[in-house]
């Protein structure tokens, strides 16, 4: 979730995923649920993706915004590996872990995300995930700006 993106971002942690996602704001997809029933576009079905990023760029965005330190090396296969190993491991013994292990497993891979129904979704307009993490930051406490 967002809010475990903010909250390694807050720990300065020197390493970031290799991998990539599709981002957007709760806001958005709100608004993008009344836009579909106000153009009563029921029978399809919408992927919400404001932007795809890397997590290299979630997390220069996210300590901009933070004032914290830029994470400068990327998490190597085998330490991931050895994270993934050590949720798994925590979540069979029911342990808490701040990670789920398909989540951590999921940060190496490169997910793309795109609209499929382009000409419905003309005048639905998406707030860049910039503008989303500096309100949801500030709403946090945890901008510096």
């Amino acid at each position: 979730s967002s809010n475990q993106i903010y909250q390694i971002a807050k720990k300065n942690l020197p390493f970031y995923p290799t991998g990539s996602n599709g981002f957007v704001g709760v806001e958005d997809v709100a608004s993008l649920l009344i836009f579909i029933a106000e153009n009563q576009l029921w029978d399809k079905r919408f992927i919400c993706v404001s932007e795809n990023l890397t997590y290299k760029h979630i997390f220069h965005l996210l300590s901009q915004e933070m004032g914290t330190k830029m994470p400068e090396k990327p998490l190597k296969k085998s330490w991931l590996s050895l994270l993934v190993t050590i949720a798994s491991l925590a979540e069979k013994l029911h342990l808490p872990f701040p990670i789920p292990s398909e989540t951590l497993y999921s940060t190496a891979e490169n997910s793309v995300y795109h609209t499929i129904y382009e000409k419905e979704l003309q005048q639905f307009i998406y707030q860049p995930i910039r503008a989303v993490n500096h309100y949801a930051l500030k709403a946090l406490g945890l901008s510096t700006h």
